[in-house]
């Protein structure tokens, strides 16, 4: 199962329900941050970094 967020960009207001929309967006970060779990890591491994560029330039 996956939760159904209702929400209105311009207006900056989700809910989870339609016909009682939200003040905020508060719901829609919160199902986030719940429901997707972070990424793996190792904090005192090496940095590692990967650039990438998507300018292009003719000069």
């Amino acid at each position: 199962d996956f939760p159904v967020i209702f929400a209105n960009a311009r207006e900056g207001r989700a809910s989870t329900d339609p016909a009682q929309i939200g003040p905020d967006l508060q719901i829609l970060f919160e199902t986030i941050k719940n429901r997707i779990p972070s990424p793996p890591g190792q904090p005192l491994a090496p940095l590692q970094l990967s650039v990438t560029m998507i300018d292009y330039d003719n000069y």
